[in-house]
């Protein structure tokens, strides 16, 4: 994926911000995104830059997430 160098310094959280004010779907879709943002993707990655994220981080961040039990 091509990233804009000027967009490569901003955080994930803020990138999010921009990206829910484009969306046209569903609100139901919408909270969804929003849940599964909150609970799993911004805790890891929510303060890193854009640039900073790498297919590896994000390959070893789901399988780890993956070895991981979860309540239920």
């Amino acid at each position: 994926m091509w990233i804009d160098p000027a967009d490569s310094a901003v955080t994930v959280a803020d990138w999010v911000v921009r990206w829910f004010r484009s969306l046209d779907l569903d609100p139901r879709t919408i909270e969804s995104y929003r849940s599964r943002l909150r609970c799993h993707i911004l805790p890891k990655f929510g303060h890193l830059p854009l640039g900073a994220i790498t297919a590896l981080g994000v390959t070893e961040w789901v399988w780890s997430e993956l070895a991981t039990p979860r309540r239920r």
